[in-house]
């Protein structure tokens, strides 16, 4: 339900949301990371791509980017944080 929410989102080209207030972005974030536990960080990159930019569009920069390569840490192709940042 919500990675169908946040695929939707990313397809639109909607705008980024103004910053959550802290109670909302710790409920967006633990959602997030419940989505992710469904899918391989393996996955193709069109795929992984997106996750980086729903992850940081729902949970800003920073945080975004912490799940984003916690998540990807997981995986066999995970080339280290650099190369997240490149494409960040």
């Amino acid at each position: 339900a919500l990675w169908d929410e946040l695929e939707a989102d990313r397809t639109e080209g909607t705008a980024p949301e103004p910053a959550a207030p802290p109670a909302a972005l710790e409920e967006r974030h633990a959602a997030c990371l419940h989505a992710l536990e469904a899918h391989d960080p393996d996955c193709d990159y069109n795929f992984w791509i997106g996750v980086g930019m729903d992850l940081r569009r729902e949970l800003g920069a920073e945080l975004g980017f912490i799940v984003w390569r916690d998540w990807s840490a997981r995986g066999q192709k995970y080339a280290g944080a650099a190369d997240l940042q490149s494409h960040w």
